[in-house]
């Protein structure tokens, strides 16, 4: 009985264990994608380091404050006993004005995190067209290995066709050794197809984990009618990598602004307030303000230097700036054209994959009466895959065209699919 009951629980976890979960969604997959990206994560952790590098700048405009503690033992050669002498004290130092080197550090640490926060969102896209290219490659490897299965299927029909017109007669053996080569043909194209469905499987795997997606085009029904957005210096402004620019632009500005400013003077003011006492002071507590004027006169050019490498430095960012708005104009253009073109001819073979398939299937019957030959028929399903594989593509080709178009906006797809949908 205990033995019957220990193997009832295994049938029904080993049942359990049968019942696979439902496939992802497209937009659930990219999400779920996204949400394991390591190189996002690593950009959200460079950016926390930043921050935390930063904090001195942030706090520039503060006083500095410290407690001091001396206490100093001597002893005199010509003298009996030793001379003991000991302090505390609160410090507080102060820059006053320093020609706005303080503030301006605080402005370039600010504009450098917000650059850096930019590439999180950089990173983001980046990581969300990889996404798709794997998705739309998943789909793309599926229903490449579908149809071909199901034109091999013709091919079987074919033979099928050809030995029965073979025994009867109506039919040379050299048209049906034309059947076997091109059934022999369609099997190993689609073995071809299955290895590549399975690598297109084991590479989506390494991002989105052991599920798998709806093997269908997600956003055809959306593209159906589709208004293309405008595009011009407005959508570039809202690109990542071109606000990145701007944002490291102003840091710049704001360093040259800082190392122009330690070449002058500067003026601090310190304030102490303590206890002492010595061998030859009556103990008791001391307040001690200074002002500091520090007038530099020669530091081997040290503070000079570093003002003119950040010059450079800037003329170097405003050319990088310039770069990015020059392929921002001609990423937007191209890829507005290339999704218009690849959806146009999309829903074009789609037409065309219907017209092949009446004309195949006419051709097949007039086959099987002897009215064409085997190479006749063989045109006619080379035909039909051309246009089924060709319709196929032309959808891939659409989906990785807008997740670029919407990309190259500055957007995330979330976003297009809204605004499409309104």
């Amino acid at each position: 009985m205990c033995c019957l009951f220990v193997i009832l629980i295994f049938m029904v976890s080993t049942a359990g264990w049968g019942v696979g979960t439902p496939p992802l969604s497209f937009n659930d997959a990219l999400e779920r994608i996204i949400g394991r990206s390591t190189a996002i994560g690593i950009q959200k952790e460079n950016l926390q380091a930043l921050r935390a590098r930063n904090l001195s700048s942030h706090l520039s405009l503060l006083p500095t404050l410290s407690v001091q503690a001396n206490h100093t033992q001597s002893k005199d050669q010509f003298e009996e006993g030793t001379g003991r002498a000991q302090s505390i004290a609160a410090v507080a130092s102060l820059n006053l004005f320093g020609f706005g080197a303080d503030a301006a550090a605080m402005k370039a640490a600010n504009r450098e995190e917000e650059a850096l926060e930019l590439s999180v969102s950089l990173t983001v896209l980046s990581e969300e067209d990889t996404a798709t290219k794997l998705l739309v490659d998943r789909i793309l490897a599926h229903q490449t290995y579908n149809i071909l299965k199901q034109l091999r299927q013709l091919n079987d029909e074919a033979h099928r066709i050809s030995r029965e017109r073979f025994a009867k007669g109506l039919l040379a053996s050299q048209e049906v050794d034309k059947i076997v080569i091109d059934l022999d043909n369609a099997n190993a194209e689609l073995r071809d197809a299955e290895m590549i469905e399975n690598k297109a499987l084991a590479d989506l795997r390494a991002r989105l984990g052991n599920e798998d997606v709806v093997l269908e085009w997600p956003w055809r029904s959306q593209f159906d009618p589709f208004a293309l957005p405008k595009t011009g210096e407005t959508e570039i402004a809202k690109r990542p990598d071109f606000r990145q620019a701007q944002k490291k632009l102003e840091a710049a500005e704001a360093r040259v602004r800082q190392s122009f400013g330690k070449i002058f003077p500067s003026l601090d003011a310190t304030l102490s307030y303590g206890y002492s006492e010595g061998p030859n002071r009556t103990p008791g507590t001391q307040t001690t303000g200074a002002l500091t004027l520090t007038i530099p006169l020669f530091d081997r050019l040290t503070q000079y230097g570093g003002y003119r490498a950040e010059v450079h430095s800037k003329a170097a960012t405003e050319l990088d700036l310039e770069r990015i708005r020059r392929d921002a104009r001609s990423d937007l253009e191209s890829s507005k054209v290339s999704f218009e073109i690849a959806l146009e001819t999309s829903k074009t073979r789609e037409k065309t994959v219907n017209t092949s398939r009446r004309l195949y299937q006419s051709n097949l019957a007039r086959f099987q009466r002897g009215l064409i030959s085997a190479n006749e028929l063989a045109q006619d399903q080379t035909r039909l895959q051309h246009a089924e594989l060709f319709a196929i593509r032309g959808w891939a080709s659409a989906h990785n065209g807008f997740a670029r178009l919407c990309h190259a906006m500055g957007r995330q797809l979330a976003e297009c699919l809204l605004k499409q949908s309104d």
